[in-house]
């Protein structure tokens, strides 16, 4: 078996493979906020952000698998194989896979003989609106070797995510594709709470990488309206402060917090955005100059949906250092943050006594000390 990275062929052909050089901008950036002692590290983990714009793979007779957990959240996640080649992502990944060693004894249980895109779903918020949605918008950036009409666009289930995506008038034209959705598949094989589905493809063509940048001008091109603008934040004597609130515990000391804000700022507290619709979610941002962010998946909406003048001061469990050599947080968290490294501050939240990331307290005094130094005179 050999896994391969995104770069690696899987004996198809690349049909779009463009290349961006970022070195720079991502070194750069990162001197303007927390991450200047690891600028250059930044970079290196960050390098096919930095340097790979989109990658498209065309690949015939695949086997494609569709994994998802019984336990904790129900993760969902894919891999790829041609002959003994299998990709499923950043090659680091598997070593967390327990299945992976089964899956070559595993028998498609249906075979698809359209041509098919694939785009999947994940129960993930942040994974759902960046890693997977703009795969869809990719087939438009190609159609020169992309029939939009005899697509059939290979999902994982659906979900509320991707069903409010595709109803926005301008994605009217993926809309009316042809669906398979992976989850009608019988169970092939069950490994330690990993139920294993299993089909074959005549015909896939699949993004293997966009970089963060690419997924962030096509997702604001399709979701920000024009005329949702606001006031520019340097025609206003005063900024605005604002607070993403969570709706759980995750922040032990938020209600201390919201009430510092309000009290010392003034500040506009954001409520729950799950239930918004991308209209309204860019309604609720649009006015807000500064904007507090805690850990979690709604972030994104600020990221998408913020003005492109707003600053941002995100609250991180743990260390600098520690977010950049995690896989778990550097590609599944601070990835996100960086086409917005030049306007966004980090502030370390302490964990509790037992080390749990998803309890954590804000220091109220870091936050004062950011807020004076960004806030006019």
């Amino acid at each position: 078996m050999i896994i391969t990275g995104p770069t690696g062929c899987l004996s198809g052909h690349f049909i779009n493979f463009e290349c961006y050089n970022r070195d720079d901008l991502i070194r750069n950036c990162a001197i303007f906020n927390s991450f200047a002692p690891y600028s250059q590290l930044l970079a290196k983990v960050f390098k096919k952000d930095a340097l790979l714009e989109c990658i498209v793979e065309q690949l015939f007779d695949t086997v494609l698998y569709y994994i998802y957990s019984e336990d904790g959240r129900g993760d969902e996640l894919y891999y790829f194989q041609t002959k003994n080649r299998f990709f499923h992502g950043e090659v680091v990944w598997s070593r967390y896979h327990p299945f992976v060693a089964y899956l070559q004894e595993i028998q498609p249980t249906e075979y698809i003989a359209d041509d098919t895109w694939f785009v999947g779903s994940r129960n993930n918020y942040t994974h759902q609106v960046v890693d997977l949605l703009p795969s869809i918008l990719v087939q438009k950036e190609i159609s020169s070797v992309v029939d939009l009409a005899s697509i059939t666009t290979v999902y994982g289930r659906s979900n509320i995510m991707i069903d409010s995506f595709l109803n926005l008038n301008s994605m009217s034209d993926f809309a009316s594709q042809k669906k398979f959705y992976l989850d009608t598949l019988q169970v092939a094989k069950k490994v330690n709470g990993w139920n294993i589905k299993c089909v074959r493809l005549r015909s896939l063509k699949l993004v293997k990488h966009l970089s963060i940048f690419k997924c962030y001008d096509l997702l604001r091109n399709i979701l920000i309206r024009e005329d949702c603008g606001s006031v520019l934040a340097n025609q206003r004597i005063f900024k605005t402060i604002g607070y993403l609130a969570r709706l759980d515990s995750r922040i032990k000391n938020q209600d201390h917090l919201i009430a510092y804000l309000v009290a010392r700022w003034n500040a506009v507290i954001v409520p729950n955005m799950s239930n918004l619709t991308f209209d309204e979610k860019q309604q609720a941002l649009k006015e807000i100059d500064i904007l507090i962010l805690p850990p979690g998946s709604e972030n994104i909406n600020a990221f998408l949906l913020a003005s492109n003048k707003t600053q941002f001061i995100q609250l991180i469990p743990g260390s600098v250092r520690e977010m950049i050599r995690n896989p778990f947080k550097s590609f599944a968290g601070l990835r996100y943050q960086l086409p917005l490294m030049n306007r966004l501050i980090h502030i370390p939240c302490e964990c509790d006594s037992s080390g749990d990331p998803n309890s954590i307290e804000c220091n109220l005094t870091m936050i004062e000390s950011e807020l004076c130094k960004i806030m006019p005179r």
